[in-house]
């Protein structure tokens, strides 16, 4: 199982909240049982840069495992100011993808996930399945929104719709940590967080694609 963990000392700031992120690993043998590693297995150091990481979401790759997540603000380590002092735009959180050995711990890797352009993906929350073929993605574009990207290597995504790849609007109410399942190669239910401030409730619709 992998977690995002917080140390407590940056759980008191918003900007410390959402900058100071990393990941966890325990394991269990009978699924409530659980033993986790006292270390993080992606610390501020994510493998690129020190931007940490959050939310991750794993899938069984042939002989690997793959952790997809997201990367904290640009600039929890250095200010946001550059080598002259002047302030600079912070970095929006970016999208990797970690390898892991199949012991679930050992990192193989790092990379950043892009459009299929190159271009960086900025989601955040996001969640993959492998299924039909090909790699389904889901995450927040914000919180009010939901955007649903596909791939055929796990690696560059595209809009399912071609355009923006918007799968629902909240309007004033967040849609949060979206979840998929794929069901047939058109059909998908995802799960989110739902309310007007803050996710009060765990809502699912289901998604008939190309119709």
């Amino acid at each position: 199982m992998y977690y995002t963990l917080l140390a407590n000392e940056y759980s008191t700031t918003y900007d410390d909240m959402v900058s100071y992120n990393q990941v966890g690993f325990a394991s269990s043998t009978d699924g409530l049982l659980w033993t986790a590693r006292e270390t993080p297995i992606i610390g501020q150091f994510n493998g690129l840069d020190e931007t940490g990481a959050w939310a991750p979401s794993a899938q069984i790759v042939g002989s690997e495992i793959w952790l997809y997540y997201h990367t904290g603000a640009g600039c929890n380590i250095q200010d946001c100011n550059d080598v002259n002092g002047a302030p600079t735009t912070p970095l929006a959180p970016r999208l990797l993808r970690t390898r892991f050995a199949m012991d679930g711990f050992t990192p193989l890797g790092t990379q950043e996930i892009t459009d299929w352009e190159g271009h960086s993906l900025r989601l955040i929350a996001v969640d993959v399945q492998f299924a039909f073929g090909r790699y389904w993605m889901v995450g927040n574009t914000d919180l009010n929104h939901i955007a649903l990207y596909l791939s055929d290597d796990g690696m560059r995504f595209y809009p399912y719709d071609g355009q923006e790849g918007l799968l629902l609007n909240g309007g004033p109410n967040v849609v949060l940590t979206p979840n998929i399942q794929v069901s047939t190669a058109n059909t998908i239910a995802v799960s989110f967080g739902f309310g007007s401030n803050f996710s009060n409730s765990i809502h699912t619709w289901t998604f008939d694609l190309y119709r």
